[in-house]
């Protein structure tokens, strides 16, 4: 899905990994039976109602992981109402999700003139420069995250990867147990961060999942880890014999894009970050725009909002 280098497979990952309920499993299908209908002749519509019709059609497709259909109708929105905060955050999220790299830088920078002190945005704006292995700059927008709001745990996580992408390991340690992490979970999140650094740190990863499971024996995301280290050490041959003569496995259920896109870029089951108290919205303006949650809010948000990017084991 992404792409990343040799040594830093961690968004790579978001492709190569992502099937579940973390990254690409499949894709969950909406059928237009479920949706509300579109009106052929929009233009027939008040400007209000066209653009309330596109937005809930919108969040549809979002919430169902049909991104393309999703950008098309958050882009009829900005077509008739060019500042709607919602819209433009949400397809920052959805430009990201498909690495279309310079619509969502363009989409960051309008929000950022309209919300210049939201935390949230700060953290996502950062997620995306992960995303693209920009880690100076993911760092100052994750950073300026925390000076927004000190205890803003998805920018600590986030922040963390950043800082394990720069060699910077017992500081990105010290970001996941400053977000709420107990020293299992952290120790197991570092391990993380070197599976995504490629075959020359497998070993130190090994080593975390190690510690992870001498402090709590039931981690059971450290052997999940662990596993795929192992496998991805085996000669490419091997790997190709097991998967032909794996057993057919039963499909699996169509995942919601909040279990596929989860803001903190673990596998599913690992800690969740810690999520701050809902706080009411008071204007259509100023919290329309914070659509995204980080277990609750997969992406920056308030609620039933979707998230960005998530990897998984599968």
């Amino acid at each position: 899905m992404l792409h990343i280098r040799q040594g830093g497979m961690a968004l790579a990952l978001t492709g190569l990994l992502l099937v579940q309920a973390g990254c690409v499993g499949p894709t969950a299908s909406l059928t237009t039976a479920a949706l509300p209908s579109v009106p052929e002749a929009r233009d027939e519509l008040p400007k209000d109602k066209a653009i309330q019709t596109s937005l809930s059609f919108a969040r549809n497709l979002d919430k169902s992981g049909s991104d393309d259909a999703a950008i098309e109708q958050y882009e009829k929105v900005l077509r008739l109402s060019p500042d709607h905060p919602e819209a433009t955050r949400r397809l920052a999220v959805l430009y990201d999700r498909r690495a279309d790299f310079s619509s969502a830088e363009a989409a960051y920078k309008k929000l950022a003139k309209m919300h210049p002190r939201d935390a949230d945005l700060m953290c996502d704006w950062g997620y995306s420069y992960y995303l693209r292995n920009n880690w100076k700059d993911a760092e100052a927008k994750l950073r300026r995250a925390l000076d927004l709001d000190k205890q803003h745990a998805r920018a600590r996580c986030n922040l963390g990867l950043v800082l394990g992408q720069q060699d910077r390991f017992d500081e990105a340690y010290q970001m996941f147990r400053q977000a709420g992490l107990d020293e299992a979970d952290a120790h197991c999140d570092l391990a993380f961060v070197f599976w995504t650094r490629g075959p020359s740190y497998y070993e130190r990863a090994r080593r975390e999942c190690i510690m992870a499971r001498q402090i709590n024996p039931a981690c059971s995301k450290a052997q999940e880890l662990l596993t795929q280290i192992d496998a991805a050490r085996q000669p490419r041959s091997e790997r190709l014999a097991a998967r032909t003569t794996a057993p057919e496995q039963t499909p699996r259920a169509p995942t919601t894009s909040e279990e596929r896109h989860q803001k903190y870029p673990l596998p599913p089951g690992w800690a969740p970050v810690p999520v701050k108290p809902a706080v009411p919205e008071t204007t259509s303006a100023t919290r329309a725009s914070q659509l995204d949650p980080v277990p609750t809010k997969p992406f920056p948000s308030t609620g039933n909002a979707v998230g960005q990017g998530t990897v998984t084991f599968d």
